[in-house]
């Protein structure tokens, strides 16, 4: 499994990413089209991202915000390819609600068999991948 950080916008890549055997391409910011990435790759790299990290990071920002704008990524992609919705967080308090949140309203969306399908890295489940990406951003917060 081969995970690619890359920020910024980098619609133009993404088929070659997924070209040269990348699994998953994270953070996808907002500054990319996202659905038409799903369109046409979206069956050959996992998708990380789609969430807007500067508005919903902020301290201070209320909890209603951070997960109205997590439902609307999951809302806008899941289930148009394989995606994740994730943001690299900076503060511990609205990851927190942002785990919350994909958790509850993802349960019923990512036990779908079609969207399971769609967000598959192959080999792996991903169940799995969600699991470990949240353990990884876990262990960052304790440092």
């Amino acid at each position: 499994l081969y995970i690619h950080h890359s920020c910024g916008n980098v619609d133009k890549i993404i088929p070659e990413l997924a070209e040269i055997g990348i699994d998953a391409l994270e953070p996808v910011m907002l500054c990319n089209d996202i659905e038409g990435s799903l369109k046409t790759c979206g069956d050959k790299i996992t998708l990380m991202g789609g969430i807007d990290n500067q508005m919903i990071d902020q301290k201070g920002t209320d909890e209603d915000v951070i997960r109205a704008e997590v439902r609307r990524a999951m809302d806008t992609y899941v289930g148009k390819g394989r995606y994740i919705p994730y943001y690299i967080p900076t503060n511990k308090e609205t990851f927190g609600i942002y785990i919350d949140e994909v958790t509850k309203y993802g349960k019923d969306i990512f036990t779908n068999k079609n969207t399971v399908d769609a967000i598959m890295i192959p080999n792996l489940k991903p169940r799995y991948i969600i699991k470990s990406i949240y353990k990884k951003l876990l262990y960052i917060f304790k440092y």
